[in-house]
């Protein structure tokens, strides 16, 4: 048997066999004062499917899913409210998307199962006993001088693991046209490439240029 509903003005849900489905475009609602409408399945529910284009996980939205072992957030997730996976006790694991700006209070709150997490770079804001309980929990990789080490560490006896996030560098390449090498003119056949280029496409620029200056040079002395 199978049950559908909305949770959201654009979003939709669907849950059979343990699975629960969620999808549309936009926010998902909060469940501050009411439950969320597959709660009364809630024992029962052991995977969760959040498809993209799918803004935020309300608050309360997965409390007391007691049999949730697998969960999948899509990168168009920003917002993770409060209390959205608390007491979520067969949880062992979970990838929170680069997207995520915000985690709220308590959003984890006795996970017991859950061992480690990683805090992309992106969040700003981390609510108050956010990994409290999580008694199974031994490593918590955050971005290095976010100062979340307080709120992270509360209320359980991980090791907190500070990680930098790679620099992406760019850099705009200059290139004369081969022909302006063999009949040097500085007033002409100069151009600067109109957009910026990645490491990678600069040096197979500058690749395709040396081996047009090495054919040139091989031509002239002939």
């Amino acid at each position: 048997m199978g049950y559908s509903g909305t949770c959201g003005k654009n979003l939709t849900w669907s849950l059979s066999n343990g699975k629960l489905l969620i999808s549309g475009n936009g926010a998902m609602e909060n469940y501050a004062n009411s439950p969320a409408p597959w709660s009364f399945q809630r024992n029962f529910i052991k995977k969760i499917i959040i498809y993209d284009g799918v803004t935020s996980i309300g608050r309360g939205a997965f409390l007391e899913c007691t049999s949730l072992a697998k969960i999948t957030i899509p990168d168009s997730v920003t917002s993770i409210g409060e209390y959205a996976f608390s007491w979520c006790g067969s949880l062992t694991e979970i990838t929170i998307p680069d997207g995520v700006t915000s985690i709220g209070e308590q959003a984890f709150y006795c996970c017991k199962s859950l061992t480690a997490i990683t805090i992309p770079s992106s969040v700003k804001t981390i609510g108050n006993g956010t990994f409290s309980w999580c008694t199974s929990l031994r490593k918590i990789h955050y971005k290095a001088g976010s100062g979340f080490e307080a709120v992270l560490c509360y209320g359980n006896n991980a090791e907190l693991i500070p990680y930098t996030p790679p620099v992406k560098k760019n850099f705009f390449v200059r290139r004369r046209h081969v022909e302006s090498f063999a009949q040097p003119n500085p007033s002409k056949h100069t151009e600067w490439l109109g957009s910026m280029r990645t490491a990678t496409d600069a040096v197979g620029e500058v690749i395709e240029i040396l081996h047009a200056l090495k054919k040139k040079s091989t031509n002239a002395r002939r």
